[in-house]
């Protein structure tokens, strides 16, 4: 019998293949049904009865609705575009930063690395679902909610009168809020980036040291060698930093166009008009990870 022989390409793409496969089951065991039924729902009008699910034809009705009539869901899908085209690049910068921090050895390094993730599990739904279950407790008997003490915390981190000083310096109103909303969302900023921080760890621990000590013999400056080595090494991370914080930020509960489909969906239960705005949503996500990912890859180095 032959023996089949793969070429490096091919065992590459077997391996890849390989580990992507519980997510291909996954979606279409659990996903797929689901997201035909949106996009079906979507060009309907759904009534809920005891006989069942009713659905009448209506076309493009519920997208005409979603963007000509309903007065909140542009609106929403304009403050979610602009959150997230101001905190993402805040939060690939800060993890960046704060990875090459904690690639460095030092004592404590891996409390600070603790640190640094700890936001990810406490800002996960088991943890939020217990903190808000918490929170109404306290309020029935009396006692000061722990939310009102994160605000208190949030409040602490609040920019106080740097716009004032700012606006005294003369910059321009847009150029102040583009510098003040990061301050603002110090600690969502913080939250959000505890991912994005170890993937960027991970690929500063796989550069090679003897790219650096090549370098620095041949006379290379500590800037030199980042933008020479470090920054290219990383740049295909860059890539899928950008893709993962864009959807965690358009997928998170803060956002407001979620909030709106999943209270049009599920507290209002009108459907047709929740699928609408659920696809409209996709479709908008989608573009914008298309564009961001067609100009990042330009400049992506992969290693041979």
């Amino acid at each position: 019998m032959k023996k089949i022989s793969l070429s490096l390409e091919q065992r590459k793409a077997m391996w890849g293949y390989l580990f992507i496969l519980p997510w291909i089951i996954g979606f279409l065991l659990f996903f797929i049904q689901p997201l035909i039924e949106t996009l079906v729902f979507s060009f309907n009008q759904v009534d809920i009865k005891d006989t069942g699910i009713v659905k009448t034809f209506v076309g493009w009705d519920n997208y005409k609705y979603a963007l000509r009539v309903d007065p909140d869901y542009v609106r929403a899908l304009t403050d979610s575009i602009k959150t997230v085209c101001l905190q993402v690049p805040v939060v690939l910068v800060f993890s960046f930063f704060v990875a090459v921090l904690l690639k460095q050895k030092f004592v404590g390094n891996k409390i600070a690395k603790a640190v640094f993730f700890l936001p990810v599990i406490l800002a996960s739904g088991i943890f939020m679902k217990m903190q808000l279950d918490n929170a109404k407790i306290d309020a029935a008997v009396g006692l000061t909610s722990s939310l009102n003490d994160e605000s208190q915390t949030l409040a602490v981190l609040r920019s106080f009168k740097i716009e004032y000083y700012l606006a005294q310096a003369g910059l321009s109103e847009k150029m102040i809020n583009y510098i003040v909303t990061p301050i603002n969302q110090l600690f969502t900023v913080i939250s959000s980036s505890g991912i994005q921080i170890f993937i960027f760890l991970a690929g500063l621990h796989s550069i090679p040291d003897t790219l650096y000590e090549a370098a620095y013999i041949e006379g290379a400056t500590g800037w030199e060698a980042f933008w020479k080595i470090t920054f290219p090494y990383v740049s295909p991370l860059i890539l899928v930093n950008t893709v993962y914080s864009v959807i965690d930020n358009f997928t998170a509960q803060s956002n407001t166009a979620m909030t709106l489909i999943l209270q049009t969906g599920f507290e209002k239960y009108v459907l047709g008009t929740a699928g609408a705005m659920s696809w409209i949503y996709f479709i908008i996500i989608s573009g914008i990870l298309g564009i961001v990912s067609f100009f990042i890859s330009r400049k992506v180095f992969y290693q041979n």
